[in-house]
């Protein structure tokens, strides 16, 4: 799913998992783009927590919330990279 060799599962904190953004650089320590789906979001303060489908289960994403027309809606299609310095392994 993330384009990485990985036997067993992982864990990553909501705030190291982005929702890519068109025209912008994220270097080279993140994964190939997950195709993802947002289910629904909370807004939490200065940070919006998306609920994601993807094709491996559910994620949490936090996001800051920059304001109202930022805000993603329930439905879009987004895709999701993630910070491989982040990527923990779990027993």
């Amino acid at each position: 799913m993330l384009g990485l060799e990985i036997d067993g599962k992982l864990a990553i904190r909501p705030e190291s998992i982005y929702l890519r953004e068109p025209g912008r650089d994220y270097g080279p320590a993140m994964t190939a783009p997950v195709p993802a789906r947002i289910a629904q979001h909370q807004l939490l303060g200065n940070v919006v927590r998306y609920r994601v489908q993807t094709a491996g289960g559910e994620l949490m994403v936090d996001r800051l919330n920059r304001g109202a027309r930022t805000l993603l809606p329930a439905g879009r299609q987004v895709e999701l990279l993630f910070d491989t310095a982040e990527l923990n392994e779990v027993a």
